[in-house]
């Protein structure tokens, strides 16, 4: 589904489009996420974006995080799920902590871990029925 955030500056926004294993122009995506505003909100006759964005998001299958010291000294943080501002952020900073020895919450028991994902193709066809899932449920958003 979207996500759909006023800004502290009265200004709007807009997180929309999952895709598998490509990453799309800016102006792409601009044009894209236009066509579905205007679908929803057919009054709107002209939108312009102060700024887009597009960009790879780790997935993991369950949604839990991939983090913590996977062999000596190789400390990882991936599979933010499409929360890596603040997900990241904090991960971030907790693995900076562990990797200096400090006391760090139980991550796997605070956001799960992940678990195994399936090879291709079956990942690949698991994605777009979720995806084809998640916009049937989403119909009214963006």
């Amino acid at each position: 589904g979207s996500t759909l955030r006023r800004t502290i500056d009265g200004r709007l926004m807009i997180r929309s489009f999952y895709d598998y294993g490509k990453e799309r122009d800016n102006r792409e995506i601009s044009k894209m996420l236009a066509q579905k505003l205007i679908r929803r909100f057919p009054k709107l006759n002209k939108i312009d974006f102060d700024s887009v964005w597009g960009g790879t998001t780790g997935f993991t299958y369950n949604g839990g995080p991939i983090w913590g010291e996977f062999s000596k000294n190789l400390f990882i943080s991936a599979g933010c799920n499409g929360g890596g501002i603040v997900k990241g952020t904090l991960f971030g900073k907790l693995l900076a902590d562990l990797a200096n020895n400090k006391k760090t919450p139980d991550i796997n028991k605070l956001f799960g871990k992940a678990s195994w994902m399936p090879p291709e193709p079956i990942r690949k066809i698991g994605f777009k029925m979720i995806s084809m899932i998640e916009r049937n449920k989403a119909k009214a958003e963006i």
